[in-house]
């Protein structure tokens, strides 16, 4: 196995610190049940049903200790060994990523690791997660210039995002609008859309867990699809949509669709390449 102080080949160690410092930190600025929706968000995501035996690989149980482990490197490092060794990516999650989310799940429903335990290794997987999907080209088909603009869940005041679909309209682009949907039902929607620029709203501070949540969810289940944030939210928690690693922040329909036409433009350019 690689020391701890080698860079990775395969799986850029720096990325992964990075994804997993704004998850931290993002965190710190979220009370306890948002960070808990969190987790168990990521958990979801990866959760697969376990043999009757519950029996798992050593390398498995090696990595879901890692993961929870005092060491930012060491789960990295042996997703890179597992990588190194053949397995291609969706492998490497249905056989590795999904059944430690599950082990991590287990050791948290009976008290075997702590809730922050949790958080460090959920914060890990995510991370690890978003370095691999950026190692793969957003290959592509696309004809018209399409988006779905969402409404994030709890919030009320659709009026402008209504406006700012029939804008877009006028502009060319094909709007998909979600303007009443739950937090399941949105990410179901987004996941069978299959639509790759998804454009989120929000009101204010208070909507800052709930559109957490939502972007994580959206990375782990759309991984190709750019994001971008905008609504009053923009102004009064920049910081924390930041931390969320979105891929465009808009003060203004103007932006907006700066960002929107931007991400159509690398869109683009991956499929004719």
């Amino acid at each position: 196995m690689p020391s701890a102080r080698e860079n990775t080949d395969l799986v850029s160690f720096d990325q992964i610190n990075r994804s997993f410092q704004d998850f931290k930190q993002l965190r710190k600025q979220l009370p306890e049940d948002a960070v808990v929706a969190l987790a168990r968000e990521v958990l979801k995501s990866l959760a697969r049903q376990m043999d009757d035996s519950g029996t798992k690989s050593k390398d498995v149980l090696e990595l879901s200790h890692a993961l929870v482990g005092p060491d930012n490197k060491a789960a990295p490092l042996i997703v890179e060994r597992i990588l190194k060794n053949g397995l291609d990516t969706n492998r490497l999650y249905l056989e590795y990523l999904s059944p430690a989310s599950h082990q991590l799940g287990q050791w948290w429903d009976e008290s075997e690791v702590s809730f922050a335990d949790v958080t460090i290794g959920t914060g890990r997987i995510y991370a690890i997660m978003r370095a691999l999907e950026r190692r793969r080209p957003k290959k592509t088909f696309l004809v018209n210039k399409t988006a779905l603009f969402a409404m994030t869940p709890g919030e009320d005041h659709i009026l402008g995002l209504r406006m700012a679909s029939d804008m877009a309209r006028k502009d060319g682009w094909h709007i998909e609008l979600a303007v009443d949907d739950g937090h399941d039902a949105l990410i179901e929607r987004i996941t069978s859309s299959k639509q790759l620029i998804i454009g989120l709203s929000a009101a204010g501070r208070h909507s800052v867990p709930n559109l957490a949540r939502l972007v994580i969810a959206i990375r782990l289940k759309a991984p190709k699809a750019y994001i971008m944030v905008s609504g009053n939210v923009v102004d009064v928690a920049e910081e924390s949509v930041r931390l969320m690693d979105v891929d465009g922040m808009a003060r203004d329909y103007k932006g907006a669709m700066q960002h929107l036409d931007q991400f159509w433009g690398l869109l683009r350019r991956a499929d004719i390449n």
